[in-house]
């Protein structure tokens, strides 16, 4: 398994600050291809 992490900010076309967050990602391997296992924002 392997984990993402990050940070995620969406914006008004005016350039202005509506939400930012963080979220978590985990990728499973499964039969040598890598799959979104799950995906969360915290």
């Amino acid at each position: 398994m392997l984990i993402e992490t990050g940070i995620i900010e969406g914006r008004s076309d005016a350039g202005v600050l509506k939400y930012s967050g963080k979220y978590l990602v985990v990728w499973k391997k499964e039969d040598g291809v890598w799959k979104l296992f799950r995906d969360v924002v915290l």
